[in-house]
């Protein structure tokens, strides 16, 4: 289900966008946190990425307010 895209596709969508060029978009600090609850996120099923991403959410909003 869903749409399906080509490599060709997809590769074509990030050069026009400029994502490629951004490098890091989050901190090294946030990144390490997400590997500690998601050890392997490319394994994730999709089914299951709307429940992970709210978790790291609320978890990160958690560990800012506690260093702020």
């Amino acid at each position: 289900m869903g749409i399906e895209f080509t490599n060709d596709q997809l590769q074509e969508v990030a050069e026009v966008s400029g994502v490629l060029d951004m490098g890091n978009f989050i901190n090294k600090a946030l990144h390490q946190m997400c590997l500690q609850h998601l050890h392997h996120p490319v394994n994730l099923p999709c089914s299951d990425t709307m429940n992970a991403y709210l978790f790291l959410r609320e978890k990160h909003k958690l560990i800012s307010i506690k260093t702020h």
